[in-house]
């Protein structure tokens, strides 16, 4: 929301030590951050981060994924959504992020009403009782989340909201006031957006872990028509780096499985040509079992007796006819 206000056009924004230590990018000289109120336990100031565009690279910097949100992605999200929050998207995507806002500013406040009512003395709030102080923030801090979820997901939030419908945030109007409404809405939107942009980094796989509680054999499992399963380790972001890898591999994986696919398909079309093909020494090998049906009969009739039992002369053969 702060971030919003000052700079509407950010996209990944961070302090300057996580831009200058783990991304390995420099903060252009003379750029001004963007202040977001400090909501650490012993402080009650201002702390101040940079969009990526205030950075330039260096060797060896790392440019963060910034995941956007296409229409094909509605089916796997929508599911992924209604899968996590029991909120399903019968009435389309923007009533169902709505309605998990909606949720999850009442979860927040029940999570955190004392420190939310301590945040209230000062503001417009501090007439209304505990009752209307209830409905103010849940009012303010869904229609803050979902305009925040409407945004990032390139929906347009005038297309569901009115002005009226933000008159709440304005009894937010102090620094305590604004900071407690202001955590709400970012760690609840967060959690929402994670959803997505696992989803949609995923490309529509669920995620699955094996053996979640053991110490050993833990595995993480993408999975959609088919599963792709590697080893968990102990660090989540080592875990995202796998994951992060795996689905990297899945377009050269798919490449190689159609040209195993098609060579299969080749071997399958020649073996059906050679069926349909004629043995080139059929009409022998026809003459030679006919040959050896004979020598059959022969051979039975000599065992079964002389030959005034069958009333017929046997015929002879040499070893030589027997034997071609």
């Amino acid at each position: 929301m702060f971030i919003y206000a000052q700079r509407p056009e950010a996209t990944a924004c961070a302090s300057y030590d996580v831009w200058n230590k783990r991304m390995g990018r420099v903060v252009r000289r003379g750029c001004k951050g963007i202040a977001l109120p400090d909501a650490g336990e012993n402080s009650r100031g201002l702390r101040y981060v940079f969009d990526i565009e205030d950075t330039v690279s260096r060797d060896g910097s790392r440019r963060p994924y910034v995941w956007e949100y296409l229409d094909e992605h509605t089916e796997p999200v929508t599911a992924a959504l209604a899968d996590k929050y029991n909120i399903t998207d019968e009435s389309g995507l923007a009533y169902q992020l709505e309605a998990i806002a909606q949720e999850l500013a009442a979860g927040y406040w029940e999570d955190h009403m004392e420190d939310i009512l301590a945040s209230v003395p000062g503001s417009f709030l501090e007439e209304f009782d505990e009752l209307n102080i209830e409905m103010a923030f849940r009012d303010a801090a869904s229609v803050s989340t979902a305009y925040a979820l409407f945004s990032r997901c390139g929906l347009d939030p005038s297309e569901q909201f009115s002005q009226e419908d933000f008159m709440p945030v304005f009894d937010f109007n102090t620094l305590d006031a604004v900071t407690a409404l202001g955590t709400a809405v970012s760690e609840n939107s967060e959690q929402v957006l994670r959803q997505i942009e696992i989803t949609v980094k995923n490309r529509g796989l669920k995620v699955l872990i094996k053996n979640p509680y053991a110490s050993v054999n833990k595995q993480i499992i993408l999975k959609g028509a088919v599963e792709y399963a590697f080893d968990a380790s102990d660090s989540d972001i080592g875990n995202i780096t796998r994951m992060d890898n795996a689905l990297e591999r899945l377009p050269e994986e798919l490449e190689k499985t159609k040209a195993s696919l098609e060579n299969i398909k080749q071997q399958i079309e020649s073996a059906k040509a050679e069926v349909g093909r004629p043995f080139p020494q059929e009409q022998e090998l026809k003459n030679k079992l006919a040959r050896i049906a004979e020598l059959d009969i022969a051979l039975k009739m000599r065992d079964d007796g002389p030959e005034e039992t069958t009333g017929r002369s046997v015929p002879s053969f040499s070893a030589e006819e027997i034997t071609r």
